[in-house]
């Protein structure tokens, strides 16, 4: 994938929780406890991804439906994702926004902490 990319994937029930910035890095949360990992690698088109950075996670992410183009080029799409977390299995929603190069990245980071968010406050914790 060519544009920036923020990837959120949350699972309250596991208390796994994470956001991947493509070219950044990854913020994990498991059990409570922060950690850090690689840039993720995003492949994949439309409707069928697959997230990785090597030694943390290993996700597929289904589309739930067509992604959404938000103003300034950005689009949004809400995932299922699958796979594991440092050795733990995952099923989770998710969230991947991409922009643009050269868009300013506020959006795409905004949603996915509100997504975690979310999450977070329906369970009460993550």
């Amino acid at each position: 994938m060519s544009e920036r990319a923020t990837i959120a994937f949350a699972d309250a029930a596991a208390e796994i929780a994470g956001v991947a910035l493509t070219g950044t890095g990854t913020l994990l949360s498991l059990g409570g406890e922060l950690s850090a990992a690689a840039p993720p690698q995003l492949s994949g088109a439309d409707g069928a991804w697959t997230l990785a950075a090597p030694g943390a996670y290993s996700l597929a992410l289904e589309g739930l439906g067509d992604g959404a183009r938000l103003a300034g080029g950005a689009s949004v799409w809400l995932c299922r994702a699958r796979g594991t977390v440092e050795q733990h299995d995952l099923d989770a929603f998710a969230t991947i926004t991409t922009s643009p190069a050269g868009v300013a990245p506020a959006l795409e980071r905004s949603l996915a902490f509100t997504d975690l968010s979310v999450v977070a406050t329906t369970q009460h914790r993550l």
